[in-house]
Formats: C-alpha cells, sequence, structure tokens
C-alpha cells in the first residue's frame, strides 16, 4: 500500500515538473502562468459580447442584426484587438482607458479585413463600444485608470474613440448616424448598469 502512494505521488510530482516545462498554465495561482492580463480580460469580454449578439451565445439588443457572424469572424475581430493592444505597447498595462480605445482601434482596423454587411459591421462597432463601456464598469477596476483619469473621462475617451471608428469603419454612409447613436445609448446604458 505505502508504494502505492508512493507512485502516485511520484507520477503527480512528474507531471507538475512536465507541466511547468511545457508552460502549462496552473489556473488559481496568482502571478501564475494561467492568470489572464487585463487586456486578456477585456478582448474576452468583447469576444463573448460579440458571440452574444450574433447569436452564438446569449442575448443581446443588437442579436437580430448581427446573425450569421461566424465565430471565426469574432476569431479575427478580437485577434485585430488583441494585435493592435499589442502594438501600442498595452498587453501588460493595467490601465484599462487606454486599454479600451486601443481595442476599439483594432477593432476598427480587423473591419477592414473582414468581409461583412454593412449593418453587421455597424453592430459590432456598435457592440465594441457597449464592451467597452460595460468592461470599464466592471466591478473592481475602478482603479484601473491613468494617473488622474476619471472615469468620465475614460468614457468621454471611449466614445471619442468610437465615434472616429464608426466614421472610417461602416460603409453605409446612411448607418452612420444611426449607428454612433445606437453605440452611445448603449455605452450610456452600459455604464448605468455598472
Amino acid at each position: 500500500m505505502g508504494r502505492s502512494i508512493l507512485r502516485v505521488l511520484s507520477f503527480i510530482g512528474l507531471a507538475l515538473v512536465v507541466s511547468t516545462f511545457l508552460g502549462c498554465p496552473f489556473p488559481n495561482i496568482p502571478g501564475g502562468t494561467g492568470e489572464k492580463t487585463l487586456a486578456q480580460l477585456v478582448v474576452q469580454e468583447l469576444g463573448a459580447n460579440l458571440g452574444s449578439a450574433s447569436g452564438l451565445s446569449g442575448s443581446m439588443m443588437n442579436a437580430t442584426k448581427a446573425r450569421g457572424m461566424s465565430q471565426g469572424t469574432i476569431d479575427s475581430i478580437t485577434a485585430g484587438a488583441t494585435n493592435r493592444i499589442k502594438a501600442d505597447g498595452l498587453a501588460n498595462s493595467t490601465e484599462l482607458d487606454k486599454l479600451l480605445v486601443s481595442m476599439i482601434k483594432g477593432v476598427q482596423q480587423a473591419m477592414h479585413s473582414v468581409s461583412l454587411p454593412s449593418n453587421v459591421i455597424a453592430t459590432v462597432m456598435s457592440v465594441t463600444t457597449e464592451s467597452a463601456v460595460g468592461s470599464l464598469g466592471v466591478q473592481g477596476r475602478q482603479g484601473d485608470l491613468g494617473q488622474g483619469i476619471t472615469q468620465a473621462e475614460a468614457v468621454s475617451a471611449i466614445a471619442e474613440t468610437a465615434i472616429r471608428a464608426i466614421m472610417t469603419t461602416v460603409p453605409d454612409k446612411s448607418l452612420v448616424n444611426a449607428t454612433i447613436a445606437s453605440a452611445l445609448s448603449e455605452a450610456a446604458a452600459a455604464l448605468d448598469a455598472a
């Protein structure tokens, strides 16, 4: 019986050493490789919100407008956001105001490489704005702003960036004003809910 326990413990120890060597994450260990950065969390939230809007999961206000957007398209959009955050040197930043502006700009860039109808692009930009403001309002993140930046200033920067992105990204100019109004309305609702 003693040898069996010793073998099990040896196997567990070996598994830990191998998985550490291979870089496997250990979830729930603070500072371990399984802990997500703030940038990863906000992009993950964006992906979930886009999935919800596309009808792949849950439900959002824009679900009917974005139906048919594939998981592959959502992955391309979130990859664009992640790439822009990295390019801006914010991958490990804790300054949420800068991360969210960078994320919106990344989505804007990604929209130029995916083939979607104008109404879906408009919805993606609106959901991105809502997601950014929602991420800003997540419990425990109120202190994750740049030095001297208030939450109102962060929301203002997000709104300004979103408006510029919508104006240059939505190809059907007849949808631009409605998309801006929708994005700002949803941003206000997300801020109220937070």
